[in-house]
């Protein structure tokens, strides 16, 4: 495969470069059609099906719970006829209130405990209308319990001696207290918490206390009308000023609202996100030139996402997918997916040639940046449905929605904005201002003008000189990155500080990663200003010593009447009561409460143990149903059917026990580590006794995501790494760049996960989301790199410059497109939207500085650059913009001082800057610039400056290049003569590819005309300065070596230079002659200073001198070169620069 680009790439760049083609030539209906497709799949939001059950979103579907609780049900279903609710699979409809003193004091309190009754009896009167029944009450919807009322909250009984209690005369004892009078216990850990003990053990003072409300629920109906009761309770509730206590309310809608809520809360600031992001956009794309600058579709492109967004949400919309709130997160990713796409068009558009048509144009950037927009695109989208394989429907939906707006907002990039694009493109053409589209005046010929005219008008290029450095300046960011980053980065010391901070920042991650937390805490589900995050700080501070009671359930026909049985049920009971979260005392056990009453029965001496037989199973059950169950709670623990018998076995009235439950009383669970640790704990228990025995409760729902969060994130972590890297190798088809790029995944990914850990947020299924969003958003700029990187030639010093000048303004503008597209969710009062800013700017601050520094440097040292001999010395045309157009023919190009050249029909081209390669070193057989091209990477003349500055004693640092040089293509006249003495003769034939006569610096593209080299002025001097007579006697004696040439064959360029140093007086008028040229011109003067030398009969070639003035150090030299052509019959010509000032003049070529 070598290093090379391979057929994907290939076939990827003629079609989109055939599409950009068709986009300029017919801008308007890649507009139009867009537009009425948005309005097309918007009409699908009528079909919106809003969904915020958090049980449904939270867990996970084929959740261990969700199958314990079928089985409760099966064999123990609510009653709500004798309602217990340590005994319900589901929590149906409840309101609960937790109450606190006002003054933070006791609330064994008269004045207290009399408002705590207050609001008791507001809530039992509350009214609602249902239907045609009217004023219903608490009473008329309440679930029933064991004794036929209502049910109540009997801590409530209290009040009858609080005046006593509060005098000391009554002493409550803890963890259980009898009244006396009724000879009923009160366990209250249940309802009150905060409790301050003597040493006794009795209660001194009690903090809280918590009250339930349970309603019917039993038949579908009843749950809308316990919902719309819920309602007025919680309206109620927060009416209630009462001075001497707090109140805090919940009820079973709340997750429900509150997930709502959550959705609404964002909303604001989507205008307020769009603000920000038009206001980056069009400064970031603003130029000083008002031509060439492109505000106007830095708005476009925030509009394209846009579009692109409506259009995904409607049309999966139309397909049926539920909606949930934290879809709205998604058009703020797709706004800082879709701008960072349009910087990198942009980008490649402004590294197209402005001397070229509209059409030509776009299919060059579209050949350029549609490639790597596609990768980027491919590998979000991926990343986004991988996330479809978890078991959270959460995560489904929101992965289904993003990865949908992915999509369209590519199309819409490449379709929409790139209509905008060409339509911007055709306005450049005519010169028209970027915002009034008015047409205005280049600066090079708007000097006359007053400036505030030139500073916010003037702009384009001048159609009468086209190739002025005034009206082709390079863009200041773009040469930054390439300078002075790239630069840096090429040194040892600077890669070597590279790779220390890349160890530490790993450092950190990985302890980061070690202290990782998960779970989903409830209280994360609400709005920062909900009222339920009160009720949730004061549940976790009053009621987590004894927070909920768990059902153990054994199925199956089994013998209790079995002493075998009874002993393996006891163990079980007690494995489960020994682990660390289960308090003993507590324990619920009808098997062990019966055999305690049997055995005690049997001590009375007048005891009839006929009446309590327990000796075989039909004398149990017996037993059971007759004497102990009656009236007990434990009568819906047992789950009685008729016996199943074989079929010569009488079985009338026989009856087996299929389930028994148990109750046991969780203690001490803090958080949602310790909530995980519970479930772990007993599960493993059940999964290794022979019976088959289920555990639950109703947060179980909710507690599986805390078991299978952490390896369901690893398997979408991997599976997408891995689609990640097999994405990359096909469209950066080098297995070492491959390689590189899973590396910066797994390094990006490692430190969100472990920065993620220190900035507060849990490994959930919010950040599961996001962790899988991360890996193709880490792809983006490490597939952008790494692509330019490898299309790059040239050592790896120059591939890292040429990245860098093509990508480093586009990467650090996407970044910060990106963040800005999510400031939105940071400003949100949600843990849920709060998340998303956090993971995303992780992972984008990460992705940025992995790709601007890290991968740059990985790829220089272990990259491809080594794996052919060739790439390293070979010669690339810039990445910047190309200017190979023919000057207009017949144009007259004058200057202050000097008389106009005409230009032939063949005209003369001139390149972009000339990438460089290690000039000091290269040999002309080591020069290709064959495969110059419009899309090539930018080099420098680094080396080549280095080596100069060495040999002219360090006289250049002070007298930097000029512009045009760094922008219009030109290799500096200064540069090639300080390389002159490197530069060896390569005599080449039977390509058809000469290098032209000016220093052999140029591609082919160079001269079109071959039988004239002109010299160049600069402001009516010599631009390159005259010859002193060390220089005269040196070119006469080489020129006369090259006028030997055969007729009718194919010469190649030689090239051959020579350096002295010039007298003190003639050097120094000439550099300030030539300072003041550079100071007051406008354009460069193109002047005849030759004159023609017929050498050789008819048809052979001509060689031509072309002498140079190097004007920083008083230094000249002069180069030589042939010229040879096919047809015959082709006179060569000679040309020489005259050395007079006063006159200049022109011959026929022969």
């Amino acid at each position: 495969m070598g290093c090379s680009l391979g057929i994907v790439d290939n076939v990827l760049k003629r079609a989109f470069s055939s599409l950009g083609r068709a986009i300029g030539n017919n801008p308007g209906y890649f507009v139009i059609i867009p537009v009425l497709l948005t309005a097309l799949c918007a009409s699908g939001f009528q079909r919106v099906k809003f969904e915020a059950d958090p049980e449904y979103l939270f867990s996970p579907v084929d959740g261990e719970a969700k199958l314990e609780r079928a089985i409760l049900d099966k064999h123990f279903p609510t009653n709500y006829s004798q309602f217990d609710p340590t005994r319900t699979s589901k929590g149906g409809r409840f309101g609960r209130l937790i109450i606190t003193a006002a003054d933070g004091g006791s609330l064994l309190r008269t004045k207290v405990w009399r408002e705590i009754n207050f609001l008791n009896m507001i809530v039992t009167n509350l009214t609602i209308e249902w239907e045609e029944q009217k004023n219903l009450t608490y009473k008329d919807l309440c679930a029933i319990n064991l004794d036929g009322y209502c049910w109540n909250n009997e801590v409530l009984d209290l009040g009858a001696y609080i005046g006593r209690i509060e005098r000391q005369e009554i002493n409550l004892t803890y963890p259980i207290w009898f009244d006396q009078d009724s000879f009923r216990a009160y366990a209250f850990p249940m309802f009150l918490g905060g409790f301050n003990l003597t040493e006794a053990k009795t209660i001194e003072s009690v903090e809280a206390v918590s009250l339930y409300y349970f309603l019917d629920t039993s038949e579908e109906w009843m749950v809308e009308r316990g919902s719309a009761w819920e309602a007025s309770f919680l309206a109620s509730m927060a009416a209630q000023e009462l001075p001497n206590i707090n109140i805090y309310r919940f009820t079973s809608l709340t997750l429900e609202m509150e997930l709502e809520d959550n959705t609404n809360s964002v909303i604001p600031y989507f205008s307020l996100n769009i603000g920000i992001m038009v206001l980056f956009c069009i400064v970031t794309c603003m130029m000083t030139d008002w031509v060439k600058s492109k505000p106007l579709l830095g708005l476009l492109g925030v509009i394209s996402a846009i579009l692109g967004s409506i259009s995904a949400f409607g049309l999966v919309m139309y397909l049926g997918m539920d909606f949930i709130g934290i879809n709205l997160a998604a058009p703020f990713l797709m706004l800082g997916i879709g701008i960072d796409d349009t910087f990198v068009m942009l980008a490649s558009w402004r590294r197209t040639s402005v001397h070229d048509s509209v059409a030509e144009r776009m299919a060059t950037c579209y050949s350029d940046a549609a490639v790597s927009i596609t990768i980027t695109s491919i590998t979000d989208m991926l990343s986004f449905w991988i996330g479809v394989i978890t078991p959270f429907p959460c995560v489904q939906i929101f992965c289904v929605y993003t990865g949908a707006c992915v999509v369209f907002t590519y199309f819409w990039h490449i379709t929409f904005f790139g209509g905008c694009m060409a339509i911007a493109g055709y306005a450049e053409k005519q010169n028209r201002h970027a915002i009034t589209c008015c047409v205005v005046m280049p600066k090079s010929t708007a000097v006359s003008r007053n400036w505030l005219y030139r500073v916010f008008c003037s702009g384009g290029i001048n159609a009468n000189d086209p190739y002025n450095p005034h009206d082709n300046k390079e863009n200041g960011m773009m040469v930054f990155f390439r300078d002075v980053v790239g630069n840096w980065l090429n040194k040892a010391s600077s890669k070597a500080f590279v790779l220390v901070i890349f160890l530490v920042y790993v450092s950190f991650a990985a302890w980061g990663v070690t202290n990782l937390k998960e779970g989903l805490q409830k209280r994360r589900l609400s709005r920062f200003d909900s009222y339920s995050v009160d009720y949730y700080d004061a549940e976790d501070k009053y009621f987590r010593t004894y927070p909920f009671r768990i059902n153990v359930v054994i199925s199956g026909e089994h013998d209790y009447s079995s002493v075998e049985v009874q002993q393996d049920v006891e163990r079980l009971i007690t494995a489960m009561e020994n682990t660390t979260y289960i308090d003993p005392d507590y324990t619920e056990s009808w098997l062990r409460s019966l055999l305690d009453y049997v055995k005690r029965w049997k001590d009375y001496p007048s005891a009839d143990t006929s009446t309590l037989d327990i000796s075989d199973e039909q004398s149990f059950i017996r037993t059971l149903q007759e004497v102990y169950l009656t009236d007990t709670a434990y009568v819906q623990d047992i789950d009685f059917q008729p016996k199943n018998c074989s079929a010569d076995e009488d079985c009338a009235g026989k009856q087996s026990i299929v389930g028994a439950r148990f109750i046991l009383q969780g203690h001490n669970i803090r958080d949602a580590n310790d909530e995980a640790q519970v479930v772990r704990d007993l599960r493993q228990i059940c999964h290794d006794s022979k019976y088959n025995i289920t555990v639950f409760h109703p947060y179980f729902i909710y507690f599986d995501q805390f078991l299978i969060v952490l390896p369901t994130t690893i398997q979408c972590v991997l599976i997408a790494a891995l689609v990640m890297m097999v994405v990359s190798l096909i469209f950066i088809p080098n297995p070492i760049c491959s390689l590189w790029v899973a590396f910066s995944i797994i390094s990006i990914e490692l430190g969100v996960l472990g920065f993620m850990t220190l900035w507060g947020v849990n490994l959930d299924s919010i950040s599961m989301i996001n962790l899988i969003m991360c890996i193709g958003f880490s792809v983006d700029f490490s597939a952008h790199i790494s692509y330019h990187y490898l299309d790059s030639e040239g050592p790896p010093d120059d591939k890292v410059r040429n990245s860098l000048y093509g990508l480093g303004l586009p990467i650090v503008q996407g970044a910060i497109s990106t963040i800005l597209g999510v400031i939105g969710l940071m400003i949100a009062p949600s843990y849920i939207f709060i998340t998303f800013f956090k993971m995303v700017f992780l992972v984008i601050l990460l992705g940025a500085l992995h790709g601007l520094f890290l991968l740059p440097v990985l790829l220089s040292i272990f990259g491809p650059g080594s794996c052919s001999k060739n790439e390293k010395k070979r010669l690339k045309t810039p990445a910047s913009s190309y200017l190979s157009d023919t000057l207009p023919s017949k144009e007259k190009r004058g200057g202050k001082g000097g008389y106009a050249f005409d230009f032939p029909e063949a005209g003369l081209r001139i390149p972009r800057p000339a990438t460089t390669i290690s000039l000091s070193t290269a040999t002309p057989t080591e020069i290709d610039t064959s495969e110059s091209s419009p899309s090539s990477a930018q080099a420098s003349n680094r080396s080549a400056d280095k080596h100069s500055e060495a040999t002219s004693g360090g006289r250049r640092r002070g007298r930097p290049l000029h512009e045009m040089y760094h922008n219009n293509g030109y290799l500096s006249e200064e540069d090639l003569e300080d390389q002159s003495n490197n530069w060896l003769s390569n005599p080449r034939g039977g390509s058809g590819r000469d290098t032209g006569g000016i220093g052999g610096a140029a591609s082919n593209k160079l001269i079109n005309y071959p039988d004239l080299l002109p010299s160049f002025r600069h402001g009516g001097d010599d631009f390159l300065g005259g010859l002193g007579d060390t220089e005269k006697r040196d070119h006469r004696h080489r020129s006369s070596a090259h006028q030997r040439s055969s007729s009718g064959v194919r010469h190649n360029t030689h090239h051959h230079t020579s350096a002295s140093k010039s007298s003190g007086n003639g050097s120094r008028k000439r550099d300030a002659r030539h300072s003041h040229s550079r100071e007051n011109s406008t354009s460069t003067d193109i002047r005849s200073r030759s004159r023609t030398r017929e050498s050789g009969s008819g048809g052979s070639s001509g060689s031509g001198s072309f002498d140079r003035h190097n004007h920083d150090g008083g230094r000249t030299g002069h180069g030589h070169g042939h010229s040879g052509h096919r047809s015959a019959g082709n006179n060569g010509g000679h040309c020489k620069r005259s050395k007079s000032k006063e006159h200049t003049s022109r011959r026929d070529m022969k």
